[in-house]
């Protein structure tokens, strides 16, 4: 018997739980679930020979996966709260007497989804999706980076052996140098004025109502500027659109790829060394900072509340997909302050 099977008893619940305006009922009704689970396919094992503990229907799992972002808990919490928390249940459809998945198993399934591109392709799925249905996507394309930190120890360490020889009273003594390394390798150091982070660069593009439509990562000393060409190529706005950027992305190859697109020019201006702003400049400057706070305001939201701020895995192919789903969890929060009306494409 399918451990996901629901009693009449689980339906009742449901039903009554289904009316409740909780976030959890609101994501429910805004996600084409249907469409999530042709991605899932290939990674749901149940109709294969062998029936063990982790033949779990994908659907549930994703949605405890979901859970445990949207409320920064670990695996462990993430296991004992859906054991006990109706709502939980509810929303990851496990029957009330079935027993929830453990913490290893959890953990397990997210290698799972990492290695099929389950992350990736939900996030661009579900931006699809919110176009689809009008929920409020508006023109223009905003762009900016920010740092995650490296949950690892940055600095190399030199631990220095000194072995002492038989004949000590020669003064003879082995000296042995080992290096630890750090345990994070992909990160790297992200110097700008006095300040020194260690870890990943994140870039991201939203509309102007603050969508999330594109998220990178990649190590922090890479040029944030180099990134706009491949988000133009990515997301393909719609001719006319004005592409807002600060002045990190200002530089003629940057500014010709907009110009070749058919897009409108809003990269701020950098201050040439030894000259000063014209009036016209700074003017231009601020009318484009007006457009560019709902990207900041985006990363702000998953730093404040999903614990974006820092990595909690090791390696950039696992934070890559981790922080691409905390953008689709993102948008998940988004897409009930949007206003339902005419979908314009981006």
């Amino acid at each position: 018997m399918d451990r996901n099977s629901l009693t009449f008893t689980d339906n009742e619940i449901q039903e009554q739980l289904k009316s409740s305006n909780h976030l959890l009922t609101i994501i429910d009704e805004i996600v084409d679930w249907s469409r999530i689970r042709v991605f899932l396919q290939p990674t749901d094992s149940r109709n294969k020979s062998h029936y063990g503990r982790d033949c779990y229907n994908p659907e549930s799992i994703l949605r405890v996966l979901i859970i445990k972002e949207l409320y920064c808990l670990s695996d462990r919490q993430t296991e004992e709260n859906i054991r006990y928390n109706i709502l939980y249940k509810w929303f990851c459809k496990f029957s009330f007497n079935a027993p929830v998945p453990d913490h290893a198993t959890i953990c397990r399934w997210r290698e799972r989804f990492i290695q099929h591109n389950i992350f990736e392709k939900i996030f661009k799925d579900f931006y699809l999706q919110l176009n689809e249905k009008g929920y409020g996507i508006k023109k223009g394309t905003v762009i900016d980076a920010t740092i995650v930190k490296s949950v690892a120890r940055p600095r190399k360490t030199s631990i220095i052996d000194i072995n002492k020889s038989a004949d000590e009273s020669a003064g003879e003594s082995e000296v042995t140098v080992t290096t630890e390394t750090s345990k994070d390798p992909d990160a790297t150091y992200k110097i700008k004025g006095k300040k020194i982070d260690y870890g990943y660069q994140v870039t991201a593009a939203t509309d102007e109502n603050g969508v999330i439509m594109y998220l990178d990562t990649t190590p922090a000393n890479e040029y944030e500027g180099s990134q706009l060409p491949k988000i133009i190529k990515e997301i393909k706005p719609t001719a006319g659109t004005t592409v807002y950027a600060d002045k990190g992305y200002s530089s003629a190859i940057n500014r010709e790829c907009v110009t070749t697109n058919k897009l409108k020019d809003g990269i701020m201006i950098k201050k040439a060394k030894n000259k000063d702003m014209t009036e016209e400049d700074k003017e231009h400057n601020k009318a484009i900072s007006e457009k560019r706070y709902v990207v900041e305001r985006a990363f702000g939201t998953m730093k404040r509340r999903l614990n974006f701020a820092r990595s909690i895995y090791f390696g950039l192919r696992r934070t890559y997909n981790r922080n691409l789903f905390i953008g689709f969890i993102h948008n998940l929060l988004r897409a009930p302050n949007l206003p339902r009306e005419s979908c314009v494409q981006s």
